[in-house]
């Protein structure tokens, strides 16, 4: 199970450069960016570049980071994640597939994809990288002919997000940093570089683009529109679908980033989807029920430090919806109760309004404060160091529970559903509330 602890990270790359914002693609609001190209630089040259932190994993949906309309299904274009976690590139006659598979929940990964026809030599003609490294290992790899003429480099629509619309093929994740050069296949060092601790990381792009070329850094989130907005010379701008700025749990426009760029902009915690029965959607911040006991927690603990984090439940809550504050160094139990593991830690049940803790299997009843419901927001705070764990309701202090038993605990959030369909904020988009004095949002920078 992929959780993320103190891990050596730094700020930025060598030159400085930090990212600051991101774009969250839910499949199941069919979100993508669409925008139609001129006549291309090359139809035989060019290379895309970009961050991608996968939101779906292991899913029977075929999720795709670009695209373009294609009335026969199955032969792209398309670049995409099969249901594995390999990486297949679809391109006419061209069919390339990793052995390497890329599906942690935690991760941020750069691709870069090289294209070039013209090369005598098959294999040079797609080049894959990932984080700084060149891909040569494939489950299966078939090349067009030489000098064909690429559709994902073509005139006409484009999509990034979503690919033949007939298959209903659509990205769920975040999406950072894109570029596409129109007639050059470029290397990753043109994007990013390693730091001195050996870690890959963005660098700004200094080259020119093409007529079709483009830089999505997804930073002008005043509207939908200027989220599409091309920062690179050539004024690409791209129309959004199903993107939003609204405030609340559909919010898209997020400060998940692969840099350590500030308090409020790093890697941030989702929710697991490695954790058994449990498929989180949406970026792996929202929970759909089924009327199946299921518990799912973030990607991300800290034994020492100060954490908030707000959970909601958008629909059907019924009688089953718990948020909850846990250690990850007991193994979870699927299908239990909050309460019945061996977990320490604090839980607060909507129904009955109960709160109580459990000290590696023994729950204790704390007392009976609010009740809540669809839309209520639900914080929930621990300090590792003071040992306490609290939680709110609508901004109202419930309790604090103090004990011994908390300190130094690799302490996460979570929520425990039945029917209803839930929405966890660990800080990546703005908080409902500000947190309490101290407390920060559980991200890679404040680790």
């Amino acid at each position: 199970m992929s959780v993320v602890n103190a891990i050596p990270l730094i700020a930025a790359g060598d030159d400085g450069y930090s990212l600051s914002r991101s774009l969250r693609f839910r499949q199941s609001a069919t979100a993508y960016l669409s925008r139609t190209y001129a006549t291309p630089t090359s139809t035989t040259i060019g290379t895309i570049s970009f961050w991608y932190k996968r939101g779906l994993i292991g899913n029977s949906d075929l999720v795709t980071a670009f695209g373009t309309v294609s009335t026969t299904t199955g032969n792209g274009p398309y670049l995409q994640f099969t249901t594995n976690g390999a990486l297949r590139f679809v391109d006419q006659s061209s069919d390339v597939i990793t052995s390497a598979f890329f599906r942690d929940p935690a991760a941020w990964y750069h691709f870069v994809l090289a294209i070039d026809t013209t090369q005598a030599t098959a294999a040079n003609r797609l080049k894959f990288y990932v984080n700084g490294v060149q891909i040569t290992s494939f489950s299966s790899a078939t090349y067009g002919a030489q000098n064909y003429a690429s559709n994902i480099l073509a005139s006409g629509t484009q999509y990034i997000g979503y690919s033949q619309p007939s298959n209903a093929r659509g990205s769920d994740g975040y999406m950072a940093e894109v570029n596409f050069i129109d007639g050059q296949a470029l290397t990753p060092s043109s994007f990013g570089a390693y730091s001195i601790y050996n870690q890959w990381l963005p660098k700004k792009y200094a080259g020119t683009y093409g007529t079709n070329g483009f830089y999505l850094p997804f930073t002008n989130n005043a509207s939908t529109t200027t989220l599409g907005y091309d920062f690179s010379p050539q004024g690409n701008n791209w129309t959004t679908n199903n993107i939003s700025v609204t405030a609340g749990s559909t919010y898209d426009s997020m400060t998940d980033v692969p840099t350590l760029t500030s308090a409020t902009a790093a890697n941030y915690a989702v929710l697991n989807p490695l954790y058994p029965s449990s498929t989180p959607v949406g970026g792996n911040l929202n929970v759909v029920g089924d009327s199946n006991s299921r518990t799912v927690a973030g990607t991300m603990s800290s034994t020492t430090g100060k954490y908030y984090a707000e959970g909601t439940f958008t629909s059907g809550f019924a009688t089953n919806g718990w948020f909850y504050v846990w250690d990850t160094s007991t193994p979870y139990v699927p299908g239990n109760t909050p309460g019945t593991t061996a977990q320490t830690g604090a839980y607060y049940a909507g129904i009955t309004g109960n709160i109580f803790k459990n000290i590696a299997g023994t729950a204790t009843t704390i007392g009976t404060y609010s009740t809540w419901t669809n839309n209520d927001i639900i914080g929930m705070a621990f300090d590792a160091d003071a040992g306490t764990i609290s939680f709110y309701k609508n901004n109202t202090l419930q309790v604090t529970i103090t004990d011994s038993a908390f300190i130094g605990r690799p302490f996460t959030f979570g929520i425990y559903y039945y029917a209803g369909s839930a929405s966890m904020n660990f800080g990546q988009r703005p908080f409902t509330y500000t947190p309490p004095s101290g407390y920060v949002a559980l991200n890679t920078f404040n680790l």
